[in-house]
Formats: structure tokens, C-alpha cells, sequence
């Protein structure tokens, strides 16, 4: 299967189009479990390897088949910004039905900080208003953390 990374950039008047960044070549058809979305997070895209916190989106088709990853915050050592709508601005283009979040912890501990709860609770209240379900956020680490199949808040 191949996925499609894209950036995202406005034209000269100001309208938000999507531009093919990298294409990940990668043998399952579908990411339908926590463990392959962690496998492909670490496999193809080396997020178990980066220095900075890196926040990425998988947008899925009705199908789980993934359509298309963005790249949504690059941080520091010990944290990232994440917006809403700087995701929903990306899911919308990209025509998705459902998403994941995945981030890394370039320290390897995949314990859950007060900011990964809370980002996670805004990304699940923003989802049900936009009918746009977030179906996991995957910290990866030395190991994985999966809010769906740990904490029961997805």
C-alpha cells in the first residue's frame, strides 16, 4: 500500500491546498489495530527515532484504508503544540471520514502527561461535533501507549 504525507500551504489568495510531501510504501492495505498503527508509526515513518516531539495524523477513507498523513507539530524535547483546527482544517480537504493521532516521546516513556490528556479529551469533543471520529491516539515510545485500548476515553 502506498500513503501519501502531505503539507499543507495557502495559494496568493489565501485558500489552503495540499501538497504531496513523501510516499510511504508499506505492505498492509489497512491500519485497523493500535499495533499497526504503531508498527507502521516506527517501520516506515522512524517516530520511535526522532530528537523532538513530532505529532502526525493518519486520515482514514470509510474504508480504514489511510488517504493520506500530515505532519501537525514539530516541538521540543519535552513537548508540541497541537491545534484542533489545525487538524480539522487537514481532514477536511483530505475528505476523511475518521483519523488517528500518533506522537512520539523522544525519552522512550510512553507515561501519559496532563497535555496528552487534554489534547486528547479537546481532539474527542471536537470530533463528535464535526461527525469526524478520532479512533485512537498512539504515543510512541520505547513501547506504545493507545488512549483506545488503555484509558477508555475513545
Amino acid at each position: 500500500m502506498e500513503i501519501i504525507q502531505y503539507r499543507m500551504e495557502q495559494d496568493r489568495q489565501y485558500k489552503n491546498k495540499l501538497l504531496e510531501e513523501q510516499r510511504y510504501e508499506y505492505p498492509d492495505n489497512r491500519l485497523l489495530s493500535p499495533e499497526s498503527i504503531d508498527a507502521f508509526a516506527r517501520n516506515a515513518m522512524h517516530l520511535d527515532r526522532q530528537p523532538e516531539e513530532k505529532v502526525v495524523v493518519i486520515a482514514f477513507a470509510a474504508s480504514m484504508a489511510p488517504v493520506g498523513i500530515f505532519e501537525v507539530s514539530h516541538g521540543t524535547i519535552r513537548s508540541a503544540l497541537v491545534s484542533p483546527a489545525v487538524i480539522f482544517r487537514r481532514l477536511l480537504l483530505i475528505n476523511a471520514a475518521c483519523y488517528a493521532v500518533i506522537h512520539c516521546h523522544p525519552s522512550g516513556d510512553v507515561d501519559v502527561s496532563e497535555e496528552d490528556w487534554q489534547i486528547t479529551e479537546q481532539l474527542k469533543a471536537a470530533s463528535e461535533i464535526m461527525d469526524l471520529p478520532l479512533i485512537d491516539h498512539i504515543i510512541v515510545g520505547d513501547d506504545y501507549y493507545s488512549f483506545k485500548e488503555s484509558s477508555g476515553i475513545l
